[in-house]
């Protein structure tokens, strides 16, 4: 018997005119990994809450099927008892803490408490889930005192330390890096060969296809796909190099509409565009078996590919940088030498004396795009509040246009800096959108009529046209994001620094981003971006910097810094997947773009023509 069984499942917020789930039915049996794939707006979310009952019991709304987990009733049974069988990891972490524990192992003991688990059990299980999560050495600190990545983690654990029957999470790896994602995966994935079950609505599509048993793609509230991953995301794959809205391409009409729903895929496109077999000698190196379409691979370092061989530890091997011109788009260009607008001379900081959190940062900063990455905890979020005098240093300077920030007021230099947190509920305080996007540029001193003409340009540059008059709390996080970085935009500032911008972000929102990325550089504002999204580093800046235990490990163009696995490895990060395919493939220089794989496989007789001896 299935344990969770979702038939036409109907669901319509209150007070909207359209339905959010239109007809959803699935089933999952014990111990299947099912990933839940689709634009923002699709209905992933809003599954996910129905899966435990805030659909519809805290949502409220009009309701219609049948939605059985764990043998109950959710459309009968209160939260409270579904919160036994079910586990509900939210898309943001912060909504998930209960603000009223002190440290870590206390939050993570929360929900056993309230449970009623014999306290010697609880100690067992809150200790495993830590541990597994890697939060084990910070269990003594405030829950509010960790880094958006370590709190995902946390809400994560503490759900696990439950052991429900069924583990439903939204996005659940959106604030993590590399290292850590592919962690809760691997961790996941362990569940699932205990007996759980699993439903995890997620875009980064890679690790789904190497984890999931199915995948359910949906668009606008309809379930369009359910499939094993082989199969979504080979059709995907031909669909994608297929003559957009040729007749002939494969699955024509329901390819499109597939099409629409999913993320991009990146290993699939460039199988099926250079026409791999099903298997080679690389594929069976690699542990990869496609079908004809191709299928997404995971991939490690220190694989042999015939003579060639990736070094695990050094930063030699096939994937050293080139210095080939054949970068796509602006990102890579070189920068042109330009005065730095940001300057850090010997930066220290710290929270609590004797733990030091920056140890000794110096470098400039000029216009353009600069990335910075590395691990949860890494100091990144703390080096990018120094820069608009949020944080003073402990020790060393930072100059912006020559301007202390140890002397210079938060007021003074938001004249010039503009930061988008991490977390878009610190930042939103405001009923309208449009209030919200007009109260920087008005703070100013920008007279009303303007600053409503600028917020209504920096919607429109992010996407946002159209809901001026909706409160930012009745967007998705995706969307509430979005107007905390157009609230930055209306002011005008030189330096505008945006902390994990694609968090929740679908392929349409990271796309536009990215497009938003390169035209602030192009107009020689200086944009510095964190984000754990290795892709949007490769394709949109011509500087990364890799932060490890409070220092730069790394600084150089993305070519440079992801032919290091050495670095990249030390900073627990990964590069994007098609650069590891290329180095695993011997392939010259380091690609960074589907867009280049293909040109240097192409260009070097990739796959390699058969043999005709006998």
């Amino acid at each position: 018997m299935p344990v969770v069984e979702v038939d036409n499942l109907r669901y319509r917020y209150p007070g909207r005119e359209t339905l959010a789930l239109d007809g959803i039915s699935f089933a999952a049996e014990s111990g299947q990994f099912l990933g839940v794939v689709g634009p923002n707006s699709s209905g992933k979310s809003t599954l996910c809450h129905a899966l435990v009952g805030l659909v519809p019991h805290f949502y409220k709304g009009a309701i219609g099927g049948r939605v059985i987990v764990a043998g109950e009733d959710v459309h009968k049974t209160t939260v409270a008892e579904m919160s036994r069988r079910v586990g509900l990891v939210f898309q943001n972490p912060f909504t998930q803490m209960t603000g009223g524990k002190l440290t870590v192992y206390e939050e993570a003991a929360f929900g056993l408490e309230y449970t009623g688990v014999p306290r010697d059990e609880m100690m067992v299980r809150i200790e495993k889930a830590l541990r597994l999560l890697g939060l084990w050495e910070v269990r003594d600190r405030s829950p509010f005192a960790l880094s958006g990545g370590q709190m995902q983690r946390l809400a994560i654990a503490s759900v696990l330390a439950m052991e429900p029957d069924v583990l439903v999470l939204d996005e659940p790896t959106s604030q993590l890096d590399p290292s850590g994602t592919r962690e809760v995966f691997d961790a996941v994935a362990a569940l699932c060969r205990q007996g759980m079950t699993v439903i995890m609505a997620e875009h980064k599509i890679e690790l789904l296809a190497a984890h999931a048993d199915r995948i359910l793609v949906l668009h606008e509230g309809k379930l369009v796909t359910d499939d094993t991953p082989r199969n979504v995301f080979s059709r995907l794959a031909r669909w994608a190099v297929a003559a957009p809205g040729a007749q002939h391409a494969p699955d024509a009409g329901r390819a499109e509409e597939t099409d629409a729903a999913a993320p991009e895929p990146t290993a699939p496109a460039v199988s099926a565009a250079i026409a791999l077999p099903p298997v080679t000698e690389a594929a069976a190196a690699l542990d990869w078996t496609m079908p004809a379409g191709g299928y997404p691979v995971t991939l490690e370092e220190g694989i042999t590919i015939g003579r060639e061989r990736l070094s695990p530890t050094g930063d030699g091997g096939p994937g050293t940088a080139s210095s080939e011109p054949d970068h796509d788009g602006g990102g890579h260009a070189a920068a042109t030498e330009a005065a730095p607008v940001i300057q850090v001379r010997d930066v220290r900081f710290h929270y609590t004396p004797g733990v030091p959190v920056l140890k000794g940062i110096t470098l400039d900063i000029g216009p353009g795009a600069t990335a910075v990455i590395g691990q949860n905890g890494a100091g990144k979020s703390t080096f990018v509040r120094m820069l608009n005098g949020l944080l003073k240093p402990t020790a060393g300077d930072v100059l912006v246009n020559g301007v202390n920030t140890r002397t210079a007021t938060v007021a003074t230099l938001a004249r010039t800096v503009g930061l988008v947190f991490q977390n878009p509920s610190d930042q939103l305080f405001k009923s309208r959108v449009i209030d919200e996007v007009m109260f920087g540029p008005m703070n100013l001193g920008v007279p009303a009529g303007e600053a409503e003409d600028r917020a209504r340009a920096a919607l429109a540059q992010v996407g946002l046209s159209g809901v001026e008059t909706r409160n930012p709390y009745d967007l998705g996080l995706a969307e509430r994001k979005l107007v905390t970085i157009a609230s930055v935009l209306s002011m005008g500032t030189d330096v505008i620094i945006l902390d994990e911008p694609t968090i929740g972000q679908d392929r349409a929102g990271v796309r536009r981003l990215g497009a938003l990325v390169d035209s602030l550089a192009a107009a020689g504002r200086t944009v510095l971006t964190i984000t754990h999204d290795m892709d949007f580093v490769a394709r949109h800046f011509r500087r990364v910097l890799v932060f490890g235990d409070g220092r730069v490990l790394a600084d150089g163009d993305a070519a440079t810094v992801f032919s290091r696995p050495g670095v990249l490895r030390l900073a627990a990060l990964e590069a994007p997947q098609i650069t590891r395919l290329g180095h695993a493939l011997a392939l010259p220089g380091t690609v960074l773009t589907v867009a280049q794989f293909v040109r240097r496989a192409r260009s070097h007789q990739y796959p390699p023509t058969a043999s005709k001896e006998r």
